[in-house]
């Protein structure tokens, strides 16, 4: 065959390449065509088409052809082979038994199978970068290619490593495309895109499920929408398009349904060159969320009005009973002096009893009414500075007389440096002595525990100061303890009948707590006795700085 000839096969042979680059979609069936316009160059039977990923360190073998070997499965790691040794010299090949031996001798290459080899390997080049080969090879000696074929491919293998680099761009394009489309589609939530005159380009199946029966794609929100909240949705976008940034907003729409409200992102779109071509909208429907919120709201508002409603009442009732109480107590004590001075002993029980009576209904009544100017907001701290050790010495004075009525025996143990507390001094004496009458309450002949200390803080305001107040009485079981905070409430109803109370006492004391910013909390073991912790700051900040009030916190 003649120069001219080779010339023109080879021509044709770029241009059938070229055609097929550009009528073949799949990358396999372009390795088909690749291998037939080889196969009419030269002996061509057994045909491999090589990839290489330089980042991955691996070979692909998409297609292989061989009267031998069989296809190699999936990824290969790069080894030490004919194929490595194209690669990393980005040179052909044209190599004979004796060429592999000598490689293989020289430690260029592994020691090749048995089975001897005609090879031709040619690098696949895209701008001087190698992004695999193209292989030629046969056992036959006859048929073994030469420096004619070597030269055919080598003129080839760029037009072939172009079209290869393309298809797999078109490829991950594809798959690109249809990912984002499953995902748009697919998205349990409102997507859509307008252009920048306001017209829907694209809208998933969700956002179709609002728009039915009709279809938004080519309207704008105007010819679909009232006009007032068309031009509210019109405004938006255009501010997202105009300054380019995102919104994250709530915006209303009307369906067959009736009113929405949805939550909505909007982005802008952007061309290759970076201009505004229109907005991405991201919506998600919060109308039963609003809905739940506003019903949510009445109710708190309701509940707020009727809590107001009963701490109001609690407050003028008690201021009632108070005058009359305080009459009814006077008068017992009045009534009882003259009996004494008469010697009307036979009356002095009854008066005694009268007036019992009547300052534990008026310590009730005081109760109630701390109880309700607490819930209606209306208890102030009156903040001050004291010394520790001189409070709890006042506390336990006045607490000893109780503890002795039950043959109970009171331990006090502190430091003698607990030094001073910035806190409401009568809130948090009113708070020991609750708990300490609460243990002589349900306690006898045992021992009622008063510890203090002071927990040092980074600084010295943070420092804490932990009161626990233990008894040795009846104790409580677990699911008594998750009560044991509720106004009007005793761990267990027969203890009222039997030890007396009102269930207002640690109430009281854990909600002073909390208006101090500190916390109670509570162990207990049933018949062996409670230990209830008070931790209070050393500093009580001011009401405007403190945090939310929080739960107490039990345990068993």
């Amino acid at each position: 065959m003649s120069v001219q000839q080779r010339t023109q096969e080879i021509k044709t042979a770029i241009y059938k390449i070229s055609a097929a680059a550009n009528l073949i979609d799949s990358l396999a069936e372009f390795f088909g065509a690749v291998h037939s316009v080889a196969n009419e160059l030269m002996n061509a039977r057994n045909f491999q088409i090589v990839l290489y990923d330089p980042v991955a360190q691996t070979l692909e073998y998409p297609y292989f052809v061989d009267e031998v070997n069989p296809p190699p499965a999936g990824l290969e790691p790069l080894r030490q082979g004919l194929v490595e040794y194209v690669l990393r010299t980005e040179k052909t090949l044209l190599a004979s038994p004796a060429v592999v031996a000598e490689l293989a001798a020289n430690g260029q290459i592994s020691k090749m199978d048995e089975v001897e080899c005609y090879w031709l390997g040619v690098p696949l080049k895209v701008k001087e970068r190698p992004i695999g080969l193209m292989v030629v090879q046969t056992t036959a000696p006859d048929e073994q290619p030469g420096p004619e074929e070597k030269e055919i491919l080598e003129v080839i293998s760029s037009h072939i490593a172009i079209a290869i680099e393309r298809k797999q761009a078109q490829e991950k394009l594809r798959e690109s495309e249809a990912l984002y489309k499953t995902l748009f589609d697919n998205a349990p939530i409102i997507l859509f895109t307008k252009n920048r005159e306001g017209r829907y380009t694209s809208a998933n199946t969700e956002t179709l499920k609002y728009w039915a029966p009709l279809n938004p794609i080519g309207f704008t929100d105007a010819e679909l929408l009232e006009p007032a909240i068309a031009a509210e949705l019109r405004k938006n976008d255009v501010e997202v398009m105009e300054s380019g940034r995102e919104m994250i907003l709530e915006e209303n729409f009307i369906t067959l349904e009736g009113d929405r409200v949805v939550l909505s992102r909007k982005v802008p779109l952007r061309n290759a060159a970076g201009t505004v071509m229109g907005i991405l909208g991201i919506s998600l429907d919060i109308t039963e969320r609003k809905r739940a919120e506003e019903e949510l709201k009445q109710a708190k508002e309701a509940a707020e009005a009727a809590s107001q409603a009963k701490s109001q009442f609690l407050a003028n009732m008690s201021h009632e009973l108070r005058t009359p109480l305080n009459a009814i107590i006077g008068y017992s004590e009045m009534l009882r002096e003259e009996a004494e001075e008469l010697a009307l002993n036979q009356f002095l029980p009854d008066l005694d009893k009268i007036r019992t009576a009547g300052k534990h209904l008026l310590s009730l009544i005081s109760s109630v009414l701390d109880l309700s100017k607490i819930e209606a907001g209306k208890m102030d701290l009156y903040l001050e500075t004291f010394d520790v050790t001189v409070m709890i010495k006042d506390v336990v004075d006045t607490i000893q007389p109780i503890v002795e009525l039950s043959s109970n025996r009171l331990e006090v143990q502190y430091p003698d440096d607990l030094g001073s507390m910035y806190a409401d001094l009568t809130k948090t004496r009113q708070t020991l002595f609750n708990l300490l009458s609460n243990g002589c309450k349900f306690t006898e002949n045992g021992t009622i525990t008063l510890n203090v200390e002071r927990e040092a803080g980074d600084q010295p305001e943070l420092d804490q100061f932990i009161f626990r107040i233990s008894d040795t009485g009846i104790g409580m079981r677990s699911e008594q303890i998750e009560q044991v905070f509720e106004p009007f409430t005793q761990a267990d109803p027969s203890t009222t009948r039997k030890f007396g109370g009102t269930g207002l006492g640690l109430a009281i004391s854990h909600r002073f707590c909390q208006m101090m910013g500190g916390t109670i909390q509570v162990e207990s073991t049933l018949n062996k006795g409670s230990t209830f912790t008070v931790r209070l700051p050393a500093y009580v900040p001011e009401p405007k700085a403190r945090p939310e009030m929080v739960s107490p916190v039990a345990s068993p």
